[in-house]
């Protein structure tokens, strides 16, 4: 039940994604643009916004939200494995406590500190992968 929300020229939010509620929540600047919503597994500017349907339950309207915002904010919240119960209960919260501080950082628009290029080129594979996503138009 996916539905595809085509970018507009100026970048701004397509129509009929998130309600004014949900817009207020997350974008209480304004500023979101249509590009940020993109679907990161995706990355496909020609399709658009990826938007998944759900339904308000105070009066049954149906709200599209990006995929984007979901996947980067609530997918896999406190799942677990572990060898034994413990080793899973430490693992599943500490999936709640790595959500907990993406979304403080994203909300508050937190950046993280650049990595020195002489610390980085300690790490030859890793500078190699910077160098492929690059040539392939990723940026850092």
């Amino acid at each position: 039940n996916e539905k595809w929300f085509p970018l507009t020229e100026n970048d701004d939010v397509p129509e009929g994604l998130l309600d004014a509620r949900l817009r207020a929540f997350y974008d209480p600047e304004n500023e979101l643009t249509g590009s940020q919503l993109i679907d990161l597994q995706s990355g496909n500017e020609e399709r658009g916004v990826c938007g998944l349907p759900f339904t308000r339950q105070s009066d049954n309207q149906t709200v599209y939200i990006p995929m984007n915002i979901i996947g980067n904010l609530y997918v896999s919240n406190g799942m677990s494995a572990g060898n034994t119960r413990n080793e899973a209960r430490v693992q599943g919260l500490s999936e709640v406590f790595e959500r907990y501080v993406k979304n403080r950082i994203i909300a508050e628009s937190i950046s993280l500190p650049e990595i020195p290029a002489e610390v980085m080129a300690r790490y030859p594979a890793v500078m190699e992968s910077i160098a492929t996503r690059e040539a392939e138009g990723i940026p850092r």
